[in-house]
């Protein structure tokens, strides 16, 4: 038994012995030779790989064709209207009667229409008709004149003391002009040498030039309540 222990430790010692020095010595790694032609070389940058074109033939490129929107009718009448139509309407209004002249003014004052409204006034050949004596040379003569008609029984007569007939001597106003002939007939029989004139008031026309469709609606809503002449479209001047 003891032998055989011998035996095994010896086994092991010489195991040992050949794991420590039993192996090869590892030759020297050789020193640099000519270490100035040594040259760092730098890795080049990886490759990437450019995909290759297809083969396939490409088709045109198609570019859309620009969509025609409608435009609305009223849109195209607008476009193409003169633009001065609307504001060159002209109209006339007229004969006013005289005793209306001045409502009428007043109501077209409103407008502010400026330049843009005239007037024409005309005179009217109807009564009343007077029966005058032509004016006198001065007062005195007038007052006269007046004393010798009344001594001779004419009445209703009276000196024209200003204006444009001043020391006319006035010899009645009449509704109907045979009325009026009729007195003149029996002063001239008295030698009296009296005239008539026709007093009709005078009418006005009202001219309305370069309104706009605002304008010539309110006008003729006026005239609508006025009740006088219709409105009638003249030319412009």
């Amino acid at each position: 038994m003891r032998l055989l222990i011998l035996i095994l430790l010896i086994a092991n010692l010489l195991t040992f012995a050949w794991m420590q020095w039993g192996q090869p010595v590892p030759a020297p790694i050789p020193r640099e030779q000519y270490p100035e032609r040594i040259q760092i070389v730098h890795a080049a940058p990886p490759v990437i790989a450019t995909p290759k074109p297809s083969t396939s033939p490409s088709l045109p490129t198609q570019t859309a064709a620009p969509v025609a929107v409608p435009i609305p009718a009223t849109q195209i009448e607008i476009a193409t209207a003169p633009v001065t139509t609307a504001n060159n309407i002209c109209l006339s209004w007229g004969p006013i009667p005289a005793h209306r002249v001045d409502d009428a003014s007043l109501r077209l004052s409103h407008f502010k229409l400026g330049e843009r409204l005239s007037t024409l006034t005309t005179d009217s050949q109807g009564g009343p008709y007077w029966v005058y004596l032509p004016p006198l040379k001065s007062k005195a003569e007038a007052d006269d004149k007046l004393s010798a008609l009344t001594n001779a029984g004419i009445k209703d007569i009276a000196i024209v003391r200003d204006g444009k007939w001043q020391n006319a001597i006035s010899m009645g106003l009449y509704g109907k002009e045979a009325a009026a002939n009729e007195h003149l007939a029996k002063l001239k029989q008295q030698g009296i040498n009296a005239q008539i004139e026709a007093r009709g008031k005078a009418t006005r026309n009202f001219s309305f030039q370069h309104l706009n469709i605002e304008e010539v609606q309110a006008i003729k809503k006026m005239q609508a309540t006025f009740g006088g002449p219709a409105i009638k479209k003249t030319a412009c001047e």
